[in-house]
């Protein structure tokens, strides 16, 4: 009756939201403030500061959020305030965003009102491109 153990949790662990592709959703709350890069495999939301380079799948800048670094992400959103590169495959500037840095991109918005800084590059489209090396035998 008791010969059977139920697996325990590692101490500290705590249960996390996952995205549908498997990483982790992440927050950084409006009282955050990080100095250093951030890496993070899911879907990151900053609501607070960050000072340093961000890299996730996807990206929410909220109305009070900060990026001073570059931002790499396949889909980002940006209502806040960022300073730096901005690289995305798909790019949403909101009437809210501000900001300021070169921005390559696959497809963008920029709604009426945003404060857009930089240069915009749109990146070529290699999804039906293929390279066939020669083979010499």
């Amino acid at each position: 009756m008791f010969s059977k153990s139920k697996p325990q949790p590692e101490s500290g662990s705590m249960p996390s939201r996952k995205t549908s592709e498997g990483g982790a959703f992440s927050i950084i709350g409006s009282d955050v403030k990080i100095t250093g890069d951030v890496v993070a495999a899911g879907d990151l939301h900053i609501d607070g500061a960050v000072e340093g380079d961000v890299t996730c799948r996807s990206l929410i800048v909220g109305e009070g959020g900060q990026v001073h670094g570059a931002i790499t992400a396949d889909e980002a959103k940006i209502a806040g305030t960022t300073e730096g590169r901005i690289s995305a495959k798909s790019l949403t500037v909101t009437a809210t965003a501000r900001t300021t840095g070169d921005i390559d991109y696959e497809r963008i918005v920029i709604e009426s009102g945003a404060r857009t800084n930089g240069q915009l590059t749109r990146r070529a489209d290699d999804a039906g491109l293929k390279l066939v090396a020669d083979q010499a035998d």
